[in-house]
């Protein structure tokens, strides 16, 4: 079976509520670093406050999609589509990092390359399948 045999496949990205457990463990685990370090108290208010605002930010946008809404494999590549409904053409697809709880991938060009997070939520079992065949064999 070759590569162009699923020219045309579309995999939609589905927000990821396992983003914002993921987020909580690391900001609770830089809280206690944070509150359990030898620095000066003035610095640890700081560091906290960024905490807080970046928590904030969190909350305002609980839900990580990465700017990307669509994934279209082609025969000449690949085409991801954002939330803006504006395409992007590449050339070449890899995954860098099979986490389980995630995917780090990278697409890119001769004169571009972009990398994203998937999380394992945010697709079907068989679209994370079709990813990682599609990387195989290119």
């Amino acid at each position: 079976m070759t590569s162009s045999n699923w020219s045309g496949r579309i995999v939609r990205l589905a927000e990821s509520k396992l983003y914002i457990r993921v987020i909580i463990l690391i900001y609770t685990f830089a809280l206690s670093v944070v509150l359990t370090s030898g620095l000066p108290i003035a610095i640890k208010i700081t560091l906290l406050l960024f905490l807080l605002f970046s928590v904030i930010h969190v909350y305002h946008t609980p839900h990580y999609t990465s700017g990307m809404r669509t994934l279209i494999y082609k025969k000449t590549g690949w085409q991801l589509i954002n939330e803006q409904d504006v395409a992007d053409n590449f050339d070449h697809y890899r995954i860098i990092i099979d986490a389980g709880l995630f995917l780090l991938i990278e697409f890119s060009t001769a004169r571009k390359r972009r990398v994203f997070i998937i999380f394992s939520d945010q697709i079907s079992s068989d679209e994370h399948r079709f990813l990682k065949i599609i990387e195989k064999i290119k």
